[in-house]
């Protein structure tokens, strides 16, 4: 179960109940899935998603999981992470190296699931970008996409007068998520009542504003 943050980080999954730590081995990676949870559907905003995987001599480590991988099979591709029929792929990548770009449609409020299978997996990397030239919001937001994990910490946004903050979180699994966001300052804990224990549906999203 995997619950990505806007711009910020991949957070949490299922509770801690069906959970259980499992001795690490090496493994080929063979498939590939990162979100990007684009905030989008803004007036005036233009969202880009990005997607490559690496070239084989960017480093040994990609050139040895390619190899263990096996052949390309399947391209990379980029899709709503709810699956729509209205929106089409947004992009698809067919060899390793080449970055491909798109914009999302203007009126698409939609995460979007970047995948790859078989020897394009190995070294699968998305960027998003969203420019917004309105009255209400104005500025370019730039993060990698990110896969699922267990925890992480991220930098939020300001608490000064006149800043809005929002956090996207979308569940990339076919399972429901429950999802805790616990916030620091100077001080040390902050309370953060409207991000405890957080539910989020199953290839869904929700958004968490201040």
């Amino acid at each position: 179960v995997a619950v990505a943050a806007m711009g910020l980080a991949t957070l949490i999954g299922p509770p801690d109940a069906v959970v259980e730590a499992k001795t690490g081995s090496d493994q080929p990676v063979v498939a590939t899935r990162i979100a990007c949870p684009v905030d989008g559907g803004v007036p005036g905003s233009t969202d880009t998603i990005a997607a490559t995987a690496l070239p084989v001599d960017v480093a040994p480590s990609v050139r040895t999981a390619a190899a263990a991988a096996g052949d390309v099979t399947a391209p990379i591709t980029v899709t709503p992470l709810v699956p729509d029929k209205k929106e089409p792929t947004l992009i698809q990548v067919d060899a390793r190296g080449p970055v491909t770009a798109a914009n999302a449609p203007a009126d698409a409020v939609l995460p979007w699931l970047v995948s790859a299978q078989g020897g394009l997996a190995p070294a699968l990397v998305a960027q998003q970008s969203s420019l917004a030239q309105s009255d209400e919001r104005r500025g370019l937001a730039d993060a990698p996409c990110t896969a699922a994990t267990s925890d992480a910490w991220f930098v939020g946004a300001s608490g000064a007068v006149g800043t809005r903050a929002r956090l996207v979180l979308n569940n990339t699994s076919g399972t429901s998520a429950r999802v805790d966001v616990e916030g620091w300052d100077e001080k040390g804990p902050a309370s953060t009542p409207a991000a405890e224990d957080r539910g989020v549906p199953a290839r869904l999203t929700e958004r968490i504003a201040r």
